[in-house]
């Protein structure tokens, strides 16, 4: 898939299906930044990198490996896409897998998707890929929710694992990475950045992990609580224009 079908599909997507206002998104981000989203299903990724892909061009996904290999594509677009959120069965779940598999995998190649190992031998893959992106100028977009955790208010906590890409960073660069916390709301069709977290090389690693994970958490759920707030204000305000026309159309109507 080229670059130019890419950013055509990005804009159909952005302007009939994803439709979403991001806020904070004016800050540049600096050398050395990696963006921590929620997930939200497919629509969390399908959000960002439709949309941002306008705004930077060197944004780098971390990605299950699954999708960048064609022989196991397939399976797993199945068990967590097609069966999962499309509601497919039988030999029509498994025929559009399949067709899906081959755009996926292409697309992944086209953004420069990261694969991410579940096998801890391989894992060492993601995080030398990862430095070596960040060296050249690019952003990490990771979704690290973990899905067991999920709470009534959609917002998961977050696996700890991706904080180990900052350590990685400083030993071989002695350079600091900011952590971007992303909060997206499908229901306000909204999604907002905040203020980074910098990595501090000088604390000792399992307590800067555990400060830079709790922190993305609070203010993940602190942005995504005040996106529902927002909305639910914007629709009050919009009842409120619409109730005195409406009376206004039934007088009138009357008379």
């Amino acid at each position: 898939m080229s670059k130019g079908v890419f950013n055509l599909l990005s804009a159909v997507l952005r302007t009939f299906f994803v439709k979403s206002r991001f806020i904070g998104f004016h800050q540049s981000l600096k050398d050395y930044s990696v963006c921590i989203a929620n997930h939200l299903g497919s629509f969390g990724p399908v959000a960002l990198m439709s949309s941002l892909s306008s705004v930077n061009q060197k944004l780098h996904p971390w990605v299950i490996d699954e999708v960048t290999d064609l022989r196991k594509c397939a399976a797993y677009l199945r068990k967590d896409f097609v069966e999962k959120e499309l509601k497919l069965r039988s030999v029509l779940a498994e025929r559009v897998s399949r067709i899906l598999s081959r755009i996926c995998v292409d697309l992944m190649t086209t953004i420069h998707a990261i694969p991410v190992y579940k096998r801890r031998q391989d894992i060492h893959k993601t995080f030398e890929r990862s430095v070596v992106d960040l060296e050249s100028g690019n952003t990490l977009l990771i979704f690290p929710e973990n899905d067991e955790s999920k709470q009534d208010d959609d917002i998961c906590k977050l696996d700890s694992g991706f904080i180990r890409v900052a350590k990685w960073v400083f030993e071989r660069t002695h350079k600091r990475v900011r952590f971007y916390p992303i909060a997206i709301n499908p229901y306000a069709r909204a999604v907002q950045i905040g203020k980074p977290v910098l990595f501090n090389p000088r604390a000792p690693f399992g307590e800067e992990k555990r400060r830079i994970k709790e922190e993305l958490e609070r203010r993940i759920t602190e942005m995504y609580q005040d996106l529902a707030h927002r909305h639910e204000q914007t629709r009050e305000h919009s009842r409120q224009l619409i109730l005195p026309l409406r009376l206004f159309a039934h007088r009138r109507k009357v008379a």
